[in-house]
């Protein structure tokens, strides 16, 4: 009986208590859901700030392969042009300061020997600024250059207001510059600066110079290179106008947005953005992303979101979800539903993004950056498949006599409507066709035996398009010269050779009077 009681008293108790208990169990449980879903949309919120990281990121290395773009176009007109004077380089340089913000100055320097100094060979061509080539002292005063055998001074220059204390600067007479432009003689490519304080009065922030070579012709050593090279044409880019430019910088800081240089295992700081956020939430999310290599120079990305960026992006959900824990499962469905309907047309918005930086921007085919990635993976599936694999190097004929007499705009449309009629005759889709270079265009064909039919009905096309090219020596209308190998390929010959003989096909086709298709049938070669 006493027994009995005892559990009569017990029950009495839950029962009156029971309330309570379930007060106690939906709490738990309502704060367990309110914890899961906040901690759930903290990692989204994180994911998503990763994700907008990695589109500012493609964006920037667009917008800075865009930039630096130009000098290589600057480079083929030099290549094209037998001498260019100070009005030509104006006005082939001036569009671009003006299209691009962030290219501070475009520079043509020229090999001069001490002799060709003394001589005068290059006189000044402006009135109120006498060419002095010059070098900075320890003071950092701009004086008369010291005798040496060789200088590379800036002899031209845009835009020329702003940059007067870089007119007829010895490039060569400071380490750092002299050392980038011995480097990019050697690798016979463009190269990119460390972080430089250039010769300029009014600048600040950090900027950093890309040289690219020009040759009379091609040599194998430095020792030949040195003394066939004709000058250097250098662009200098504004970091900080690039970064804006490329980020479209927000009314409201929400993040830290660090830019750092970090080549040779060293860390330069580049850029920030802002310099000062007070409530950045550094313990919480503090995300790094390289950049793809800028030519020799690797950058990397260091991102932290503030308190703003989270608060702005988190709902009530949570705090509802504790309130109303029986409809938590119904707001989480709509809630997840939005959130990845929002991470969706972020992907979209990257993959569009991520398309931008392998298109070439006028004609709407691939450009050369593209063709480098996916001309080695075309090649390595061709060996493991041992199928064929074809490439046509194609360059319009007299193509810049094309743009001298019917000026620039007319040459863009040419190139479009010459790029469309190829993407159109090559139109399998495995095929692809690259804008190479200024007129010229490559077109990998996978798997394929009438790599020579092609090229011809691509030549054929180009000519029926009846593109009027009245200077031409060739035809009166726009006509293409064309390169064609076939190959099926092994890891006993390599894709640069590969590339190359297209190249020397491409050559051959131009030496014996253009508008015509050369052909190398490796396959056939390697058999006989």
């Amino acid at each position: 009986m006493a027994m009995n009681k005892l559990f009569t008293i017990d029950f009495k108790h839950f029962y009156k208590n029971i309330n309570f208990y379930l007060a106690m169990i939906g709490i738990v449980i309502s704060l367990l859901i309110g914890y899961v879903i906040y901690s759930y949309e903290t990692k989204v919120i994180e994911l998503n700030f990763s994700r907008d990281i990695d589109l500012k990121v493609a964006t920037l290395e667009r917008e800075l392969l865009v930039r630096v773009e130009v000098l290589f176009a600057l480079q083929a007109f030099y290549d094209n042009s037998v001498t260019v004077t100070y009005d030509e380089f104006q006005n082939f340089t001036k569009v671009f300061i003006k299209r691009h913000p962030g290219i501070k100055a475009l520079e043509w320097a020229p090999k001069v020997t001490h002799e060709q100094r003394l001589v005068e060979k290059y006189k000044s061509y402006r009135v109120d600024h006498p060419f002095i080539i010059s070098e900075k002292s320890s003071p950092g005063q701009i004086i008369k250059a010291n005798h040496r055998s060789l200088y590379f001074p800036v002899y031209f220059i845009t835009p020329f207001i702003g940059n007067e204390l870089a007119y007829g600067f010895d490039i060569i007479s400071e380490p750092a510059r002299k050392k980038t432009l011995f480097e990019a003689i050697e690798t016979d490519s463009a190269v990119v600066s460390e972080p430089l304080r250039l010769v300029r009065g009014d600048s600040h922030s950090k900027e950093f110079l890309v040289f690219i070579p020009v040759y009379d012709t091609n040599k194998d050593n430095f020792i030949e290179k040195l003394k066939q090279i004709k000058g250097m044409i250098i662009g200098v880019f504004d970091i900080a106008d690039i970064f804006k430019a490329s980020l479209k910088k927000n009314k409201e800081i929400e993040m830290s947005i660090q830019l750092f240089d970090v080549t040779n295992e060293q860390s330069y700081l580049l850029y920030e953005e802002p310099k000062t956020v007070n409530d950045l939430q550094n313990n919480i999310l503090n995300y790094n992303k390289m950049l793809i290599p800028l030519y020799s120079r690797q950058w990397k990305i260091i991102a932290s979101p503030s308190l703003a960026y989270f608060a702005k992006r988190r709902t009530w959900m949570p705090y509802v979800s504790i309130l109303l824990s029986l409809l938590v499962c119904v707001f989480l469905i709509e809630y997840i539903y939005h959130i990845s309907r929002r991470n969706l047309e972020l992907m979209d918005i990257r993959q569009q993004l991520e398309a931008l930086v392998v298109t070439d921007a006028l004609t709407g085919v691939y450009n050369k950056r593209y063709f480098n990635k996916n001309s080695e993976i075309e090649w390595r599936r061709a060996i493991r498949q041992h199928t064929a694999l074809g490439l046509l190097m194609i360059d319009i004929d007299h193509f810049k006599l094309f743009n001298d007499t019917y000026g620039h705009q007319l040459g863009d449309v040419c190139l479009s409507n010459v790029a469309k009629i190829i993407m159109k005759t090559a139109s399998r889709m495995t095929d692809f066709v690259c804008r190479y270079g200024g007129e010229e265009f490559t077109v990998i064909l996978p798997d394929t035996d009438n790599v020579l039919v092609i090229a011809e009905e691509c030549r054929l096309a180009v000519e029926a398009l009846c593109i009027l090219n009245e200077k031409s020596t060739v035809c009166e209308h726009i006509t293409i010269s064309v390169g064609a190998v076939k190959i099926t390929p092994t890891d006993y010959y390599s894709l640069y050779e590969f590339i190359n003989l297209a190249d020397k096909a491409l050559y051959q086709a131009k030496e014996k009077g253009r508008n015509q298709v050369v052909y190398y049938d490796r396959i056939k070669e390697l058999k006989n």
